[in-house]
């Protein structure tokens, strides 16, 4: 929208994307943010009226095609290990199942497969190579990797329950030490 609260997310979201893949050139990072055909999904942390970038994910949606081209994923390293990668990924799965899209396609590098393995992507793609062909551009030392969407349930909301579930497990669990 061109604000200064929107530029200046934006140029947050430039560094934690260029710290967290240091491998893509800064450039191509900020063309892809500036973009119009991509749309950014962003985790912002209030902290009084400081907003504090935790993560984000920057995609492009191909609805005639079904599927979803995810080029950035990155969570600040301060905040990993808290869920908030997982919290990210169901979001966007819940959006795109909303959508109608059957997959979600991406690059990852050696760092980020594992990652991706456990959101529930695969090394083998079932979709048409004719439905991405084209539309992606592959990099060296990266595997394509894909999802795929169309579970009734709510990923988000599925994972929320997990986070409640945790909390009180260690709720009571704390109770029981004080006891």
């Amino acid at each position: 929208d061109g604000s200064d609260a929107s530029i200046k997310i934006l140029t947050k979201l430039k560094i934690v994307f260029s710290i967290q893949l240091p491998n893509i050139p800064r450039l191509y990072i900020r063309k892809q943010l500036l973009d119009k055909k991509h749309v950014l999904m962003t985790l912002i942390k209030f902290k009084g009226k400081r907003k504090i970038v935790i993560g984000s994910c920057c995609f492009r949606i191909f609805e005639p095609n079904q599927f979803i081209e995810l080029i950035f994923f990155a969570i600040c390293t301060t905040t990993q290990g808290f869920g908030y990668g997982t919290y990210l990924m169901s979001f966007l799965k819940d959006f795109a199942n909303s959508m109608k899209i059957k997959y979600i396609v991406t690059c990852a590098d050696n760092y980020a497969i594992t990652f991706f393995l456990k959101q529930g992507f695969s090394r083998i793609l079932t979709n048409p190579v004719s439905i991405w062909f084209r539309h992606i551009r592959e990099y060296e030392e990266i595997e394509l990797m894909e999802c795929m969407i169309g579970s009734k349930n709510s990923h988000f909301f599925s994972h929320l329950s997990h986070i409640l579930q945790r909390s009180l497990f260690i709720e009571k669990f704390q109770r029981l030490l004080k006891s």
